[in-house]
């Protein structure tokens, strides 16, 4: 009898706790523990390509006494963790100081998955929600995990095992921050706690603090106890900030120096969003909610504030989702906020619907199996994906080729690069991104990494990308690709100083045989390895011809079109801000001439003697050593430029095309290193300076008004919101909250309005749409967008492609004429486009169907001679069988 009361009194603690150990036992039984804990180095999308920068953090910048420093081995070189985020890294390699790197690797990789569900039930507690709300949320959690309809978005398992390891546990930790702000701004207490917590959120991941930040402010619009709400979140957010200061003020510091992403994602269903493995869980939301509302509205029962403060963080992530292009951002990376909290606010929903049920404490014990058992019948390609992720690099088809690849290419840093084709067979190594991890292996530096927002370099390295492969990944939004064109690729390739040419496709093979400037050094089938024999092998050389300062205020922009043009990228650009230029200015620069935005056609071109030049470099980790003769005569370092970079031995460091460094040595030994801003000490300081707040206040409270300047801001703050409670304004905020709160929603309202509204002026809204269309053979409206996209987005990255669609559409229609007519504007209008070859077929086939024989002949016979390692030309070589046979 005893120990049944003990049971009646203590069950809901015993079912919560079995079913939490049963949700951990399913997790394991996917991510098996013999998998986790063998030492390899896990593959998989982007999740190989992290590995690397983990143990450089190890090896070499914990040891210089950095998180941040600069990376040699990837898009020139770049600093790493300036843009993303350190904290998962850092666990990482505390971990590896007990157990191996490669274990320690996986478990944090998968930690955000694992946490999730045991963030979402302490959560539910923290916010008041009585057994089984909160039981029931930790389970409702699994569908989302489990969620196999996009890998990209972050928070589910594919997504984690596509490498956004980051995004999930930031998003575990705004769930659970949800929990404990609501319970601090309840119980008046827990700011140093919420603020600790909240700089950790932002420390792994930028998204889940914009949404963390954004729906917190949730309490400042029901105009209760207004002041104090306020006073708490900023004490909250200052905290965060302070903390985090050290690593994030040099990251807004240096914005300038990064690429930008962002994307609109191409959404073809409403089930995307809400896949068939949340529907049950999202209806049922939407249902309790909206008996919730009625029943407030009937006045049966009091709102409950929590369930709102939920709604409102959906609400949050969905005005980001339609307004995130227009600020910069990713749209994809709401949604996740938006599928977890329907989820959490099902499980409030069902527990409602089932509270009048007798034995009621028995529905988790039901409802538990039932979510196994949906979870495991709506998963398909999960398992496999995990199993090839953490049987690593090692146990891959093309793991011997691979190793053997990287010992023939053994070096340091101070060789020159390597680069390789772009191709999805690499997949057999373990990831399309093998090759990325070339520093890892080999010691080589290579051009393309996984952070291509951390670096000004990554637009060039991309187009070379395009250049040189069969088939390019063309990542960037905001910048034009090329198709297969190893003549000209032979110039950028040089330019970023490439030795050696990893090649897999029989198309590139091919073409690369017919260039005397490639040598074929090694074969590991089905790989070639080729060396650039013109290439001169050296990070710093001397400028054949005299660089020319450039006036602009989008060197980005002009940059990247330089690097284009093979007619005038042998002069350099020297960058200098217009907004900050003045004529004082550039004439005591060692620049002889000066031009000024897009006029790319009128540069001089002035040789430079280069007889008698002596360059020796040295390229270490963070520094470059320079031994010359050259003084006070224009060098290139060949690695990619930053405000942080310092110089000893020439007067400064000048930003120079592509992405590059530019210096006039005044002494014969210079060293180049890469240092400390003023932000970087700014933000050292803040962060000291909230680390001595938190401990003073925890240690004594009443020691703030020991210290003077303190004691006249705390005395000031309380003065001040004395005054505003007198006021006549707060007590017409008072009296009217109702009003006012409505007010405040109707203008959120408007504003959501606006941005979906704005989102279809979008160029790239306008695309996916118009791809919609031509896929649901509404040539119409797809005609529609794509000359929209023409007329009024002329320049964006989407604008040939809409321009191919758009002549296609027309192609459909059989309106030959027109069809030639617009590929034509393709080809003028984006010459180094990878759609041009494919145009120069279609307007054969167009030529051909109209009963022009002898124009459609010459333009297979140009398509083939000009773009002959393409595809295209062996259709269009096909084609011109065909009209023989035909006239025979």
């Amino acid at each position: 009898m005893k120990n049944i009361n003990i049971f009646d009194r203590y069950k809901c603690i015993f079912i919560d706790s079995a079913i939490l150990i049963a949700l951990f036992a399913f997790l394991l039984s996917y991510f098996h523990p013999s998998l986790i804990l063998s030492q390899n180095i896990p593959t998989g999308g982007d999740m190989a390509s992290h590995y690397y920068p983990a143990q450089y953090l190890k090896d070499v910048l914990l040891r210089k006494g950095r998180i941040v420093g600069w990376l040699q081995g990837n898009y020139a070189g770049f600093p790493l963790f300036q843009v993303y985020f350190p904290c998962p890294f850092l666990f990482i390699v505390l971990l590896s100081y007990m157990i191996p790197m490669q274990i320690a690797f996986k478990i944090v990789a998968i930690l955000g998955i694992f946490s999730l569900p045991f963030c979402v039930y302490s959560t539910l507690r923290l916010m008041n929600y009585k057994f089984p709300i909160p039981i029931l949320g930790a389970l409702f959690a699994l569908p989302f995990l489990f969620m196999e309809a996009n890998s990209m978005w972050g928070g589910n398992i594919p997504s984690t095992l596509a490498g956004e390891f980051s995004f999930g546990i930031g998003l575990s930790l705004s769930i659970l921050f949800l929990g404990f702000f609501y319970r601090g701004i309840e119980n008046r207490r827990g700011i140093i706690g919420n603020g600790i917590l909240l700089f950790f959120i932002g420390f792994n991941h930028a998204y889940t603090l914009i949404f963390s930040v954004l729906t917190s402010a949730f309490f400042l619009i029901t105009l209760e106890d207004f002041v104090y709400k306020l006073k708490y979140l900023l004490k909250v957010y200052l905290i965060a900030f302070l903390l985090i200061s050290f690593w994030a003020i040099p990251l807004v510091a240096n914005m300038a120096y990064t690429t930008n992403f962002n994307i609109v994602w191409k959404m073809d269903s409403f089930f995307e969003v809400v896949p068939v493995i949340l529907i049950p869980f999202a209806g049922i939301s939407v249902a309790g909610s909206i008996a919730h509302g009625y029943l407030w509205i009937t006045k049966r029962e009091p709102t409950d504030l929590r369930l709102w403060y939920l709604w409102f963080g959906i609400f949050v992530s969905m005005f980001f989702y339609f307004s995130a292009n227009k600020i910069g951002v990713v749209d994809i990376r709401f949604l996740p906020f938006v599928q977890v909290l329907l989820m959490v606010i099902a499980a409030v929903g069902f527990s409602r619907g089932v509270q009048y049920v007798k034995l009621s404490w028995m529905i988790p014990i039901i409802v538990a199996p039932l979510i196994f058992l949906w979870v495991s019948k709506e998963v398909a390609y999960i398992p496999q994906w995990i199993a090839w992720n953490f049987t690593g690099f090692e146990s891959k088809e093309f793991w011997p080729q691979f190793g053997k690849i990287n010992q023939y290419l053994k070096g340091t840093e101070n060789d020159p690069r390597v680069v390789y084709e772009h191709a999805p067979e690499h997949n057999a190594i373990g990831t399309t991104r093998a090759f990325e991890s070339l520093p890892l292996f080999s010691g080589r530096s290579t051009l393309e990494g996984l952070y291509m927002q951390s670096t000004i370099t990554s637009p060039f390295v991309f187009y070379i990308q395009s250049e040189i492969s069969k088939v390019a990944s063309a990542p960037l939004p905001d910048y034009t690709y090329t198709s297969l064109n190893l003549k000209e690729g032979i110039k950028h390739l040089k330019m970023f100083n490439v030795k050696d040419f990893i090649v897999i496709s029989d198309v590139v093979k091919s073409a690369i045989r017919q260039l005397p400037e490639f040598q074929l050094k090694a074969s590991f089938s089905p790989y070639e390895i080729y060396e650039l024999t013109t290439n001169d092998n050296h990070y710093v050389t001397p400028l054949p011809y005299e660089p020319v300062l450039c006036i602009t205020n989008n060197w980005k922009k002009l940059f990247f079109e330089w690097f284009k043009d093979s007619r005038v990228n042998g002069v350099h650009l020297v960058l200098y801000n217009k907004k900050t230029c003045s004529q004082k200015a550039t004439d005591s620069l060692p620049f002889r001439h000066t031009i000024h935005d897009d006029n790319l056609k009128n540069i001089p071109r002035i040789p430079i003697d280069t007889r008698g030049a002596y360059v020796k470099e040295l390229v270490k980790d963070d520094e470059v050593l320079i031994e010359t003769n050259w003084i006070d005569k224009p060098l290139l370092v060949k690695i990619s430029y930053h405000k942080n970079w310092k110089v000893i031995g020439a007067r400064e460091i000048y930003q120079v095309s592509p992405s590059f460094m530019l210096i006039y040595p005044q002494s014969k030994y210079v060293r180049l290193y890469f240092g400390y801003g003023i932000s970087d000490y700014l933000g050292r300081g803040l962060s000291i300076l909230g680390i001595i707040i938190i401990g003073i206040s925890l240690y004594s409270r009443k020691i703030w008004y020991r210290l003077p300047l303190l004691s006249y801001i705390i005395k000031g703050i309380h003065t001040a919101e004395t005054v505003f409670y007198e006021t006549g304004f707060f007590r017409v905020l008072r009296k009217n909250r109702t009003k006012i709160l409505t007010g405040v929603l109707s203008l959120f309202l408007i504003l959501f309005l606006c941005m979906v509204f704005l989102q279809k002026k979008d160029p790239q809204k306008l695309y996916n749409d118009g791809l919609k269309y031509f896929d649901q053979k509404k040539y119409a409206q797809a005609k529609r967008n794509f000359s929209t996209i023409l007329k009024d987005f002329p320049y964006v990255s989407a604008a040939a492609d809409a321009n191919y669609y758009y002549a296609i559409c027309f192609f459909k229609e059989n309106d030959y004429q027109k069809t030639i007519d617009i590929f034509q504007s393709l080809i003028e209008r984006y010459k180094d486009s990878n759609w041009v070859p494919e145009s120069y077929y279609h307007i054969g086939l167009c030529k051909a169907r109209l009963g022009d024989i002898s124009c459609a002949r010459s333009t297979y016979a140009y398509l083939i001679t000009n773009y002959s390692v393409t595809v295209w030309a062996n259709y269009a070589k096909d084609r011109l069988q065909e009209l023989k046979t035909d006239d025979q």
